[in-house]
């Protein structure tokens, strides 16, 4: 059967070195928390202001991003939203563990923010556009709840169609294994494996992996540049500079997108 190639296949392939390897809860935060700091540290301060603002991350999952920037930057107040309630109960969780007074959290609609217009100063939105059936809807969202000024950061990927935009780790690590196999073929393997931590179980995976949009980095730019917001950032990180520049696969090479906007004054 071809999901018994693909489990042949898959133990000469590791997850990333910087995945939480143990599977607690406990181990992600942490992940999350030092990749808030690593993204804070080389790009975001470089370009924005956190003091003293009013800041949303969107997608903030289980928490650990938003509360390394709570307590980095106590001066500003914070707001974690995301879809999901049992992700959203383990960040709380962890913010009364650490005693974070500056950051509240709510669960929100995928294309729904629950926030009046020109509310916040900043949005952070990181490795959880690719997730959502419409990023530009989301897009809008975040540029209306922005105040005139205000800056969006933001990161996108793996994106899809990049040799890890599949998302499956840490239970199957083949690159483009998406693309090289059916669905069907790939939901059935992984049920053959145990359970693997507390947060990525099974089920969890399959489903992260189902919710893929499919967007590739024209159609995401095409949609920033839409939003008539000024641009203070926007770059991709190419995986292999030679194969990225044949037309047909250079899609295949671009692994990430990091771009920051602003909300211009005069809206």
């Amino acid at each position: 059967m071809l999901e018994r190639f693909l489990l042949y296949l898959n133990q000469f392939f590791s997850p990333p070195s910087d995945f939480p390897m143990d599977g607690s809860l406990e181990s992600y935060q942490e992940w999350q928390y030092k990749r808030a700091e690593f993204l804070y540290n080389s790009f975001y301060q470089h370009f924005v202001n956190f003091q003293g603002k009013k800041i949303l991350d969107l997608g903030c999952g289980v928490g650990g991003k938003v509360i390394f920037y709570a307590e980095k930057i106590p001066s500003s107040s914070y707001v974690g939203v995301d879809i999901d309630g049992a992700s959203l109960k383990y960040a709380k969780l962890l913010a009364q563990k650490r005693g974070v007074k500056n950051l509240q959290f709510k669960k929100c609609e995928e294309n729904s923010l629950p926030f009046p217009s020109s509310f916040f100063d900043i949005v952070i939105c990181e490795e959880t556009l690719e997730h959502v059936e419409n990023p530009l809807a989301v897009l809008k969202e975040v540029k209306r709840v922005l105040k005139p000024g205000g800056y969006f950061l933001c990161i996108i990927g793996p994106l899809y169609y990049s040799k890890n935009g599949h998302h499956l780790f840490p239970y199957i690590n083949i690159p483009w294994v998406h693309l090289l196999f059916p669905t069907k073929t790939i939901k059935e393997a992984i049920k053959y494996m145990p359970p693997w931590g507390h947060i990525l179980f099974p089920e969890k995976v399959i489903e992260t992996f189902l919710t893929l949009n499919r967007w590739n980095y024209e159609k995401y730019k095409r949609a920033f540049y839409s939003l008539k917001m000024e641009k203070i950032y926007f770059a991709m990180h190419r995986t292999n500079e030679w194969c990225f520049h044949l037309p047909l696969i250079r899609n295949l090479f671009i692994d990430r997108i990091r771009c920051i906007f602003q909300k211009v004054n005069y809206e």
